[in-house]
């Protein structure tokens, strides 16, 4: 552990040992780390074991991310959420700086991030029907995390469900959908909307698929450029390539 970490680590668990009215012999107390060790690690003297780790966040009551980032729940940003895309399936995806969480979210929530926003990153866009493809989603948290973070991430995410679904129908690149009646059902339950979305990215000639048309989208991304997209993903995991 480097001297930068040593000192974040210490800071935060001071922080929770007053914030939990305990002295740093009550702590050792309750964690079984000697007490020692403890005033060491909160002077940045002294990197603690896992075991130790999981001693004090045990007898703080806090889980180990507070000690990786000093929040409780992992960043929602590109940094944060870069590891659980490259086990959703997008393993080409590279972040510079990405962190390590210390838990992976629910997919409805990670989908729910990456579709946020004015302007979502395309590559991760056109790499979700993949992901749509291999993994079952819950409707009801799909919908809720929608709700919560980007009320547009209900049509978009609809969007692709139909995308996906005719992507698997072409005889030339088949994707073998797990749960083709879960991305069925979600297209069914949005309602369509009156409001054009571009993702941010909008295309220069007129829309013609009626997909997009469907859902009001104009995005410049094509059936063809999401064919491509996938040839990449699926090119690379029949390899056995890793980043």
């Amino acid at each position: 552990m480097s001297e930068k970490s040593r000192r974040f680590f210490g800071e935060i668990l001071k922080e929770e040992r007053l914030r939990a009215g305990l002295t740093q012999a009550g702590l050792a107390r309750q964690s079984q780390v000697h007490r020692l060790k403890i005033v060491r690690i909160e002077t940045a003297e002294y990197s603690p074991v896992w075991e130790e780790l999981l001693q004090l966040a045990a007898a703080l009551r806090v889980p180990i991310q507070k000690f990786i980032t000093g929040k409780t729940r992992p960043p929602g940003g590109l940094k944060g959420i870069a590891q659980e895309l490259y086990q959703l399936g997008i393993k080409d995806y590279v972040v510079e700086g990405a962190l390590v969480p210390g838990a992976f979210r629910r997919i409805e929530e990670v989908i729910a991030l990456v579709l946020r926003g004015d302007r979502p990153d395309s590559r991760i866009v056109d790499a979700l029907p993949l992901v749509l493809a291999n993994q079952e989603l819950n409707i009801g948290l799909a919908f809720a995390f929608a709700k919560l973070y980007d009320r547009r991430v209900r049509v978009r995410l609809a969007w692709l469900c139909d995308v996906t679904i005719a992507l698997s129908r072409l005889p030339d690149f088949p994707i073998p959908i797990s749960y083709p009646e879960v991305l069925e059902k979600i297209t069914k339950r949005v309602k369509k909307p009156t409001e054009p979305d571009d993702l941010g990215l909008a295309g220069k000639q007129r829309v013609s698929s009626p997909i997009w048309r469907r859902w009001n989208i104009t995005y410049a991304g094509t059936m063809e450029s999401f064919q491509i997209r996938l040839r990449e993903l699926t090119a690379r995991e029949t390899k056995g390539e890793r980043l």
